[in-house]
């Protein structure tokens, strides 16, 4: 069962909002983050491509050593990230529980798509020849290579903080099972006002398979990076990490 950390406010909206202590998780069942995507949609909506991505992606591209890669996004829900990767070229698959989030993603972008069920999730295909995207509603645990394929790259925007803290460890299986061996897993967090303190448990879940380097630490979501209008006070107050993974 998809069961999510309820102070991350959400991987979807690049945790637009934190509940509680860091301290502090409520355990959210799938059931309940769609409802919360039901009562906090416009909350859960970022309107620009992350320019945190946008700084460090070349890293990714350097480390996979390829200019055309197949990227997974987790826990996607409506992010524009998504639609400006497809539009470099690139092979995308997201996963997102919500399905208001998948057709909203969908609807807003402009994108007509088709559907049909693949084991577990429900995917929705781009029907745009030159953007190569599918987005699989359902479970992110129930993701398998099987369905989904391998992945040179993982863009994780506050998911793997975002899920239960019982479940991360089954995640990290999950998100290692489907990055390719020579593969880099982009992920990037919040720490500070409401939002879980990740940066402790990154070395016991990976080190064992993976290599971390860091990357950057910015003293806010965006490091000032944002468009000017965009600009959110309260994301002053957060820490944001951005590390590169690989498998050893």
């Amino acid at each position: 069962m998809d069961v999510r950390s309820e102070e991350s406010g959400g991987a979807s909206a690049h945790a637009q909002h934190g509940h509680g202590d860091d301290e502090e998780q409520h355990d959210l069942t799938g059931e309940q983050w769609v409802k919360m995507w039901e009562e906090f949609e416009e909350e859960f909506t970022i309107s620009f491509v992350d320019p945190i991505l946008l700084k460090h992606f070349p890293a990714v591209l350097s480390r996979v050593g390829a200019e055309k890669l197949s990227i997974f996004v987790p826990l996607c829900g409506k992010c524009v990230d998504m639609k400006w990767l497809a539009e470099q070229g690139h092979r995308v698959v997201g996963v997102e529980i919500a399905e208001k989030a998948v057709v909203g993603f969908f609807e807003e972008q402009n994108i007509p798509y088709k559907t049909h069920v693949a084991d577990k999730l429900t995917c929705y295909k781009s029907c745009v020849e030159s953007l190569d995207l599918e987005v699989y509603q359902g479970d992110v645990l129930n993701s398998s290579s099987d369905v989904l394929g391998t992945f040179d790259a993982i863009w994780d925007v506050e998911s793997l903080v975002a899920i239960y803290s019982a479940d991360r460890e089954k995640y990290v299986d999950v998100m290692l099972s489907l990055l390719k061996p020579n593969g880099a897993y982009l992920l990037s967090f919040l720490e500070g006002c409401g939002h879980a303190q990740l940066s402790h448990v990154l070395h016991p879940l990976f080190d064992s398979h993976c290599k971390l380097e860091l990357l950057a630490q910015y003293d806010s979501m965006y490091g000032g990076l944002e468009p000017k209008d965009q600009h959110m006070e309260y994301f002053d107050q957060v820490k944001r990490h951005v590390y590169l993974i690989s498998k050893k």
